[in-house]
């Protein structure tokens, strides 16, 4: 993992969400390479509006900065932990990647 995707430092969960609640569903947009880790299965599953729902409507986990200046936020889904990397714009978020763990990060 390059530093860029490594984790910098927390941010508070109620800053993320209100950063969030200024997006609407139509300015979250999911990249193409957001889903390249999911298998054929997976892909029927987490569509692009079982994201998109996930990020507006659920409280994360935790909330980090990447050395990039993404943000990471990790959801509990399924039995397992969701790492949603986005990228913050003025005018919509981009879902860059996000993949299941078996567990959150230690700082």
């Amino acid at each position: 993992m390059s530093k860029g995707h490594r984790l910098e430092r927390k941010v508070d969960i109620a800053l993320f969400m209100g950063l969030i609640k200024e997006m609407d569903e139509n300015k979250i947009v999911i990249s193409d390479h957001a889903v390249f880790r999911l298998d054929e299965k997976q892909r029927k599953i987490y569509k692009g509006y079982v994201i998109k729902e996930m990020i507006l409507t659920r409280t994360p986990l935790l909330v980090d900065i990447q050395f990039n200046g993404c943000f990471a936020a990790f959801y509990r889904q399924d039995g397992s932990i969701m790492r949603l990397t986005l990228d913050f714009t003025p005018e919509c978020i981009h879902i860059v990647t996000f993949y299941m763990m078996d567990g959150i990060p230690r700082f």
